[in-house]
């Protein structure tokens, strides 16, 4: 894989800061990596992420001319909870007194005598020279760290490159799929959803949940992740996979007519009580759909067809579709060939082809949705006209 010209020192957040601090303070390596970064990393990520957070930290002392925290920072200090024998926690001679002694019969002598009868390691609990110095140690290396935290720890933004958060095989894999800004991944996830990492080489679903899950501790400055991300489609609820309502390019559930577009006074319309309770287009469309489809497979077909011409005839003709007329049909005709065929110069239509066009398999909900995927074919043309004049046989019928 060729080596991209991005930056090569990773940046590091305040989640960062909290993880090398808690490990500095003995929790353990991966109790500190769950709490503080992804939970279930691997152990060996965890340990280089200690390193290149050193190595980071220690250049940024060295920038600002901290060399007592470099020689700090340098000194490898073992790690309580790993190397450490730990020992009995034992209880305060107040705690003693609390539980044996409430009533304050012996003297404070006495009670002690009895206290290290019971619990001869107490007279030992002081530190050891060793262990004091270690402390005093990692008190000195906290205090680097928070000088550290406020001159170096940051925000992700969404102009940031992949190359500065995550570790390079995983942002080369971003970058060769064409994401190499935190905000382009964002954008990616929320138009792709749950599934948003197929077709990115070597990228399977834990690592895929682990930088989504990273995203989502900095939403405050990159942007909400979306619930579609978050959970496979099939386990979220129906509302939730719907857009908002807008006069766009949408798909039907989330397209909002015009009022004055809205077929309630279309011009084909009969005068006279129709024979349905549909008081608009919208309404007339979705009757239709209860009326003749025959199972779901058929009613998504038909949906695709009766969505694409509303949207024709509202966005591109500015024309309600109850007042759509032959001359109308005919040029419906040309535009559909014409769409994807045409070069963008010779593309004579209000809307340009591309806001038409979108990827193939996009869910209904993705704001990459597009009522087309490509060029219709010659058969997949004629199959739209079947449907479309089944739509039109059966609303004059109905009106």
């Amino acid at each position: 894989m060729t080596r991209t010209n991005q930056p090569s020192n990773r940046k590091i957040d305040l989640p960062h800061m909290a993880f090398y601090r808690a490990w500095l303070q003995g929790v353990d390596l991966r109790e500190a990596t769950d709490r503080y970064l992804i939970e279930g990393m691997d152990l060996r990520e965890a340990k280089s992420t200690l390193a290149w957070m050193r190595e980071t930290l220690i250049r940024a002392a060295r920038r600002h001319g901290r060399m007592s925290y470099v020689r700090l920072l340098r000194i490898q200090i073992p790690n309580q909870a790993r190397d450490a024998t730990p020992r009995p926690a034992l209880p305060s001679l107040e705690e003693f007194r609390e539980e044996r002694d409430p009533d304050n019969f012996y003297a404070e002598d006495e009670l002690l005598e009895i206290y290290l009868a019971e619990y001869p390691d107490a007279a030992q609990e002081a530190k050891s020279p060793q262990e004091q110095r270690i402390e005093r140690l990692i008190q000195r290396q906290i205090e680097a760290i928070n000088w550290a935290e406020a001159h170096v720890a940051t925000r992700p933004m969404p102009s940031d490159s992949v190359v500065e958060w995550f570790d390079r095989p995983m942002a080369e894999r971003l970058i060769v799929h064409g994401l190499p800004t935190l905000q382009m991944l964002v954008l990616h996830i929320n138009a792709r959803g749950y599934r948003w990492h197929a077709g990115i080489r070597q990228l399977g679903q834990i690592q895929a949940a682990r930088v989504v899950a990273w995203l989502r501790q900095h939403e405050a400055s990159l942007g909400e992740i979306q619930a579609q991300a978050l959970t496979p489609t099939r386990a979220i609820v129906a509302a939730e996979q719907v857009r908002p309502a807008s006069t766009d390019i949408m798909p039907l559930e989330s397209f909002l007519v015009p009022t004055q577009l809205d077929g309630v006074q279309g011009d084909n319309r009969h005068l006279g009580k129709p024979r349905i309770e549909a008081v608009n287009d919208y309404q007339a469309i979705n009757s239709w759909l209860n009326a003749v489809s025959r199972n779901d497979n058929t009613r998504r077909s038909y949906r695709r067809e009766a969505e694409r011409l509303l949207l024709w005839a509202i966005l591109e003709r500015g024309k309600a579709l109850s007042s759509l007329s032959v001359d109308d049909a005919a040029a419906h005709q040309d535009w559909l060939y014409a769409l994807g065929r045409t070069p963008e110069q010779h593309w004579h239509w209000k809307i340009p082809q591309d806001k038409w066009l979108g990827p193939r398999n996009t869910a209904r909900w993705s704001p990459d949705w597009r009522p087309y995927e490509g060029a219709l074919s010659l058969r997949s043309q004629q199959q739209s006209y079947v449907i479309l004049k089944s739509l039109c046989e059966w609303l004059t019928k109905m009106r």
